[in-house]
């Protein structure tokens, strides 16, 4: 007799475990500020402008979480904050606002926030990433006499712009991270107390920090 008239029970294939994210993380890192805004003398025919170096090192601290991954892609947020001595010297330069008498210029951030979106290429332990945000920082500076008239003129305040950047991330193990990165900050242009002086500000940041992820 033929076999069984029952039909074959076939087993289910066994679903493709969905790639693990690895949730919240917290991290520190340690900055070096470099380049820095510029100032330009509005009182003649032909501009003025002095670059102004800021310099110094920088502690940051924050969190993150990556969210999803598609493809070979994946997508996460920060947010940090970062304060130390992001200043610079008086800067003397060749040109007005930044020649007369002992005043030269200046520039610092007191301290500065970011909201940045992350989107990286893991390659096993290792993700070269871009991002791109928001920052919200505590500025300011100051231009010479002889821009301002009979007194120093500048500038004190809290302006919101934006940062871009690429970075590297290594994992060591399931809890630790190393990643180092590279951030251009634009401020726009600050509210000097005089038209006769207006400015660009800009710095860079690089940064070399540990992730602990919860």
């Amino acid at each position: 007799m033929a076999g069984s008239l029952n039909e074959p029970i076939l087993e289910p294939e066994p679903a493709a475990a969905a790639s693990s994210l690895p949730g919240w993380y917290a991290f520190g890192a340690i900055g070096k500020t470099f380049s820095g805004p510029e100032y330009t003398y509005n009182g003649s025919d032909t501009d003025n402008v002095t670059d102004i170096s800021i310099s110094g090192f920088a502690g940051t601290v924050g969190f993150g979480r990556e969210f999803a991954r598609r493809g070979n892609l994946s997508f996460g947020f920060e947010a940090d904050l970062t304060a130390g001595d992001m200043s610079s010297d008086r800067e003397f330069g060749g040109t007005t606002p930044c020649l007369t008498g002992e005043e030269g210029c200046t520039a610092d951030v007191n301290w500065m926030s970011a909201a940045r979106l992350v989107v990286g290429a893991p390659q096993g332990a290792t993700m070269p990433y871009l991002t791109a945000g928001v920052v919200f920082a505590d500025i300011e500076g100051s231009a010479d006499l002889g821009a301002c008239g009979a007194t120093e003129c500048g500038f004190d305040e809290r302006r919101l712009g934006w940062t871009v950047g690429a970075g590297i991330r290594h994992e060591l193990s399931d809890r630790w991270a190393v990643k180092g990165e590279v951030l251009y900050v634009d401020l726009g242009s600050p509210d000097f107390t005089t038209d006769g002086v207006s400015g660009d500000f800009t710095f860079g940041s690089a940064r070399l920090g540990m992730i602990y992820k919860f």
